[in-house]
């Protein structure tokens, strides 16, 4: 069982946690307790936060402004002294300062995040290097084909047999003429009269077939 803090334990975490609220001198909701406790090391528990905000606002340390169901507290502005024109002047300079170093400290965070997404962009040296292992395997089978190519000894088709091709490729075009040409006749008599011979088509699922069969394709390359 845990035994309950003494008195003089409790002034030093009241005396701890007010420290803090004078040095960061800013406001706290209940939200932020873990920020507080963090801070502190967690010297303070954040269950006991409560009761010694509760606390130093009764003594009249701390001050609490209420905002619907949440409490802020802030360190007792009375207890600081109202800087002079000369320290608001210094105060001025080092807030521009330090605007300025942010702003550059900005410019060079995107500088080094496009260098960043540049070099995630690139390949790495594994998948480079295994690029490199399928390139040479290539230029490999490519090199004993040029040789073989080079040194006479791929058979190369015969003129009969380049003949047989050339005539059962007459043979199919004639097919596929003949074919495109019974369709062409027997879709002209179906789609007489009809509004939108297209919308027709799509609706049977019919393609067309937009090669020319009055082109011979293989003519360029024979």
């Amino acid at each position: 069982m845990t035994k309950p803090k003494s008195q003089s334990t409790k002034k030093d975490d009241e005396a701890l946690v007010l420290e803090y609220l004078k040095k960061t001198n800013r406001p706290y909701s209940a939200s932020e307790y873990s920020d507080i406790c963090l801070n502190l090391h967690n010297a303070v528990a954040k269950s006991a936060l409560t009761k010694i905000l509760t606390a130093l606002c009764d003594r009249g340390d701390v001050r609490c402004k209420t905002y619907g169901k949440q409490s802020v507290y802030v360190i007792d502005q009375d207890q600081f002294e109202n800087p002079s024109p000369e320290e608001l002047t210094i105060m001025d300079a080092k807030i521009e300062d330090l605007r300025q170093q942010i702003a550059v400290l900005q410019d060079k965070n995107k500088h080094m995040k496009q260098s960043l997404q540049l070099l995630t962009t690139q390949k790495t040296t594994a998948e480079l290097q295994e690029i490199s292992k399928d390139l040479d395997e290539k230029i490999s089978i490519l090199g004993n084909r040029l040789n073989s190519l080079q040194s006479g000894t791929v058979q190369l088709i015969t003129v009969d047999e380049m003949q047989k091709i050339d005539k059962n490729y007459e043979q199919m075009r004639k097919i596929w003429k003949d074919r495109k040409a019974l369709f062409r006749d027997l879709w002209d008599a179906v789609s007489e009269g009809v509004v939108s011979p297209s919308e027709l088509k799509e609706r049977l699922g019919i393609e067309d077939d937009e090669i020319d069969f009055s082109v011979d394709l293989l003519s360029g390359i024979r």
